[in-house]
Order: C-alpha cells, then structure tokens, then sequence
C-alpha cells in the first residue's frame, strides 16, 4: 500500500529517465520502515518520504535504505500529530500579501 502511494509521487515528480514504477531513492525495506513508523497514515507517508529526501539530498546519500529511516526518524523525536506546524487559516496566494502587517 506504501508502495503504491510513493510510486505515484514519485513518478509524478520524477526528472530523470527512470522507469514508472522505480522505488529510487528508496528501498523497498525503506519504504516499509517509513510505513511503519508512519501509523499507517498516508499523510504521514508522504510527509516522512519528503523529509528523508531532503535529508538524504543534504547528506549526499544517493540511496535511502532503512537503516536511514531509522536514524532520520529517531532524530525527529517522538510521534505527535503536533508535528506538522500550525494550521494557517487563509488564502494561498503566490506574493505574500503585505498589507496586513
């Protein structure tokens, strides 16, 4: 089910010439330690992956396996749904509208 839901992402935001379906820079153990420590939420999927990308991307890590997943999550901290930063309420626009302060 992971699978599946980061493929679609993936391949969807993919710039090279990889092939659909292509798991890079995961791991299938990979992506199924971000399942697991995800509760099952796709949302949290999703939102793991990107991290780790960028993590990885940082890092010059060309692979993500789940010895990654590991540490990059255990270094977040524990599990709270808190963690996605405060909701703002308004409208996404593509300048920040400045007269309000």
């Amino acid at each position: 089910q992971a699978t599946r839901l980061l493929v679609a992402y993936l391949d969807a935001s993919r710039k090279d010439d990889r092939a659909p379906g292509d798991l890079y820079p995961f791991t299938a153990a990979a992506v199924e330690a971000i399942f697991t420590r995800s509760n099952r939420k796709p949302r949290d999927v999703l939102r793991k992956a990107h991290g780790l990308v960028e993590a990885a991307a940082g890092e010059n890590i060309d692979v993500i396996d789940a010895e990654d997943v590991i540490r990059y999550l255990d270094a977040l901290g524990p599990e709270t749904d808190d963690d996605l930063g405060p909701v703002v309420i308004g409208t996404a626009t593509s300048a920040p509208d400045w007269s309000e302060g």
